[in-house]
C-alpha cells in the first residue's frame, strides 16, 4: 500500500508541475490551487515517513517533485508580490 500511495503522488505531483509549466505562468497556475498549497506539508511529511519504507529512487522522484513545487509556490521570492 505504501509503495503504491508513494508512486501515485510521485504521478499526480509530476503531471501537475507538468501542467503548471504549459502555462507560462506558475504564480498563476498555484494561486487557482489553495487547498494544494496547503496540502504541501502533507505531502512533505509523508515523503518522509516513508523515506526509510520505500525504495530509495522513489523517495528522491518525490522529494524532487516536492522541491520543485515548494519552489513554485514560495511566493516572497515573485516579482511584485510584496
Amino acid at each position: 500500500m505504501l509503495l503504491a500511495s508513494t508512486a501515485d503522488k510521485i504521478v499526480a505531483l509530476t503531471s501537475l508541475l507538468r501542467r503548471a509549466q504549459s502555462t507560462g505562468n506558475l504564480a498563476d497556475f498555484f494561486d487557482q490551487r489553495p487547498v494544494l498549497r496547503g496540502l504541501l506539508p502533507y505531502f512533505r511529511a509523508f515523503q518522509r515517513a516513508a523515506h526509510p519504507r520505500v525504495p530509495a529512487s522513489m523517495s528522491a522522484h518525490l522529494d524532487a517533485a516536492l522541491s520543485a513545487l515548494e519552489r513554485a509556490t514560495a511566493y516572497p521570492q515573485r516579482v511584485g508580490a510584496w
